[in-house]
């Protein structure tokens, strides 16, 4: 594939122009060529809405914006193809595009595509907007730590067989008391981004202040015919090596 031959006679559309447009021309007519040579078919026939396209050439054009003139760098054209490919499944989610587009333009900074290998772009095809979005909080609002904790009831006797009484729950910077998103737990868990455990726990002021809370609202809501069978189960979600690789990444 040719990656000099101009786009814009292909797709005249106001994003392309864009991200071809000044803050960008170092890498415009190479990735707006990549930009033709994934989308057209798929816009052609109307399998991806060209608004959605828009959406995320504009963005990607607004990422490569923030690169310094001297990290731009367009020899990793296979990583930023690999990410334009997988982001076709993914435009109809926001939270997605933009993420895609931090990937492209991370993909095209000398001081980030040193680390980025394909799989980064097929983890991201894989995560849902939902799955998307709880690592986003795991990364920005719990700072590569978010404690969780549950009951669990024991049937005859403690230290015994047992169940869970309630969901997982956590809470957030500003305090909301929210349910952990099992599902996407383990979406991430398997893609390797992060690691779940209950069988350990971080400790400190700071952190046993919020397993406090957990505990005390949980236990004001818990019904048992044995308050003395109920039992606080204290967890950790962190963020693995490969992990905060990929929140570098894909992230702002």
């Amino acid at each position: 594939m040719n990656v000099n031959i101009d786009p814009n006679k292909f797709l005249p559309t106001e994003a392309i122009n864009n991200l071809l447009g000044p803050s960008s021309k170092a890498l415009g007519h190479s990735l707006g060529a990549l930009f033709y040579f994934i989308f057209q078919k798929p816009i052609k026939y109307g399998i991806i809405k060209e608004k959605e396209f828009d959406d995320l050439a504009s963005k990607t054009s607004k990422e490569l914006e923030q690169i310094p003139p001297e990290d731009k760098d367009s020899s990793k054209s296979g990583l930023i193809m690999k990410a334009m490919e997988e982001a076709q499944y993914q435009l109809n989610e926001e939270d997605l595009r933009q993420m895609f587009a931090n990937l492209i333009a991370s993909s095209a900074n000398r001081q980030k595509n040193s680390f980025i290998t394909p799989r980064f772009a097929t983890v991201l095809s894989q995560l849902s907007a939902d799955d998307a979005r709880f690592f986003k909080l795991i990364v920005q609002d719990a700072h590569y730590l978010l404690t969780y904790g549950y009951l669990i009831e024991y049937i005859e006797e403690k230290f015994g067989p047992y169940h869970n009484l309630t969901d997982k729950f956590f809470i957030t910077s500003n305090g909301n008391f929210m349910r952990l998103p099992q599902e996407s737990v383990d979406v991430l868990s398997s893609l390797g981004l992060i690691k779940d455990t209950d069988l350990s726990y971080p400790d400190g002021e700071d952190v046993n202040n919020i397993y406090t809370k957990i505990e005390s609202t949980l236990k004001t809501y818990a019904t048992s015919k044995n308050k003395e069978l109920i039992e606080f189960k204290k967890g950790s979600i962190t963020i693995t090596a490969f992990g905060e690789l990929f929140a570098k990444a894909v992230l702002n």
